[in-house]
């Protein structure tokens, strides 16, 4: 399985930065006009394959 993580903004601005834009400094949400700017992301893990969210604890096993 390959999974990436990701840190999302959960406003309607639904912006995301890759693990390395986080651990870099890109930790809030910079869209001036969305309800959560100035919000801390939130780390979302994705299955590569088949793009399906992968909650903490879950077992995944992605539809070809």
């Amino acid at each position: 399985m390959n999974v990436e993580t990701k840190y999302v903004c959960t406003g309607e601005c639904g912006g995301s930065v890759s693990e390395a834009e986080y651990a870099a400094g890109k930790t809030t949400c910079g869209t001036a006009t969305c309800s959560r700017f100035g919000q801390p992301f939130e780390k979302k893990t994705h299955c590569v394959d088949c793009g399906a969210e992968i909650k903490d604890g879950e077992a995944h096993q992605h539809q070809a």
